[in-house]
């Protein structure tokens, strides 16, 4: 049974990022009713009494190579909190944020979601990760927040459906917050801002890898998939070719190809969202 004591889990997976791991888990509260789980799948495991001067820390482990998705898992295995809260490590909370959660620990919504703001890690300017977020209104906070952070989710309504994080190397989160959202019996929104997301320079300049955005986009495939068989607005579906016009653009024609035909033959329609493709191309350049 879990521990009633604990009111909020804080799951952080980390791999390999201990500049910023401090960071994220110094933006938690020391409290009793707070458990902070830190899953590590580094190549060399940190060591597990990194924080031994914090009580309500633990570290826990997950299999090296298998993801944030798998770590998540373990964490969720773990926790014994009647809410669940996800934080990067290189991201962290705000000094309002658990002031701000407090005042729905007793809520009785399934989900409730606050505001974010976005910096650059290293320099602390502003970025611009949060805003699209920021401006989601009713549906689009069940089925258009992607992420699973900036948010409170009770950890009943994960066990009551059995939701898993996916154990792809990207976008392993996109069916976990769509299904947490799907079957939330009510949800709320709050205004205040309890969470930044960072950025590093010159990450979007890297050459993304042929299997991240393969598990991007038959993730976005599977995502789609379950829209089409819900009663869940068609506006909500995602658009896989941004992805295949990068595989196309780094890694060759029939490399790109594959994966269009891959996505007909499961059932997707590769051209949704046809008329913001330009736009995509033009802000992701």
């Amino acid at each position: 049974m879990a521990n009633i004591l604990i009111q909020y889990s804080v799951l952080i997976p980390h791999f390999e990022s201990l500049d910023v791991l401090h960071r994220a888990v110094a933006s938690v509260p020391e409290r009793k009713d707070i458990e902070v789980l830190i899953i590590d799948n580094s190549k060399e495991p940190i060591s597990p009494t990194l924080f031994a001067e914090r009580k309500n820390v633990s570290v826990l482990y997950s299999p090296y190579g298998e993801g944030a998705g798998t770590a998540r898992n373990v964490g969720l295995d773990k926790a014994q909190g009647k809410w669940v809260l996800l934080l990067d490590a290189d991201d962290y909370f705000t000094e309002e944020a658990f002031h701000a959660i407090d005042a729905y620990k007793d809520a009785e919504e399934d989900i409730v979601f606050f505001k974010l703001t976005s910096c650059y890690s290293d320099d602390g300017t502003p970025a611009d990760r949060h805003i699209e977020l920021n401006t989601l209104k009713e549906d689009g906070l069940r089925y258009g927040w992607a992420s699973p952070c900036g948010k409170i989710i009770r950890m009943a309504l994960i066990k009551e459906h059995a939701i898993r994080f996916e154990t792809t190397q990207a976008a392993n989160d996109v069916l976990f917050s769509l299904l947490t959202g799907y079957y939330a019996k009510s949800i709320l929104s709050d205004e205040h801002v309890i969470y930044c997301a960072t950025v590093r320079h010159g990450s979007l300049t890297q050459t993304p890898s042929l299997r991240n955005l393969t598990d991007r986009i038959e993730v976005f495939v599977r995502f789609n998939t379950f829209i089409n068989q819900h009663a869940i607005p068609k506006k909500y579906r995602k658009s896989i070719m941004y992805y295949l016009y990068t595989v196309n653009k780094y890694h060759g024609f029939r490399a790109a190809f594959r994966l269009f035909w891959r996505s007909i033959r499961t059932g997707n329609n590769p051209f949704i969202g046809i008329s913001r493709w330009g736009k995509t191309i033009r802000n992701r350049a």
